[in-house]
């Protein structure tokens, strides 16, 4: 488990260019969910995950997500590794083993990880629906505020979530 969550580390670490106040949250939402593991304390592992997304997100360097080159850039530089600590911090959950390949915790984390992906795409496909001038080409900041809606929405849905102990 906890080669799971340095390799995904590790992974967003290599696919972003970070400054030391982005590099030093990254750790920041580490240690929390480090902590809050070992803890067996869900809240504190998202909140911790949810810093890590949030950072690993802003400090990528794609420049759109609608098209295919940053697409796949961003679906091995990100996805991979946010899957990865989603199931680590999702794992948190209970006392003793820690049960991280039960499939609903990879399908939840699947989810998280394909809604925040495919929001972008899914935005700017209705947004082209509704006014094709504006769709031509979004800014940056547009889709990154797309991203970062459904990823703090999703993690809020996983927090409010209720766990029963197998």
């Amino acid at each position: 488990m906890l080669v799971q969550f340095a390799a995904s580390m590790v992974l967003i670490l290599v696919f972003s260019s970070m400054n030391i106040y982005t590099l030093s949250l990254v750790a920041l939402g580490g240690g929390m969910m480090l902590f809050a593991f070992f803890s067996y304390y869900r809240v504190g592992a998202i909140s911790g995950f949810l810093l890590v997304t949030i950072c690993a997100g802003a400090s990528a360097e794609i420049p759109t997500l609608t098209e295919a080159g940053p697409l796949m850039t961003a679906t091995v530089g990100l996805v991979v590794p946010i899957v990865g600590l989603a199931l680590f911090a999702l794992s948190s959950e209970f006392e003793g083993d820690h049960r991280f390949r039960q499939k609903a915790h990879v399908l939840i984390a699947g989810v998280y990880a394909t809604a925040c992906l495919a929001s972008v795409p899914i935005s700017v496909s209705l947004v082209g629906a509704m006014l094709p001038s504006l769709s031509s080409r979004l800014p940056g900041l547009v889709e990154m505020a797309f991203v970062l809606l459904v990823a703090s929405v999703g993690a809020t849905l996983l927090v409010a979530r209720e766990t029963k102990p197998n």
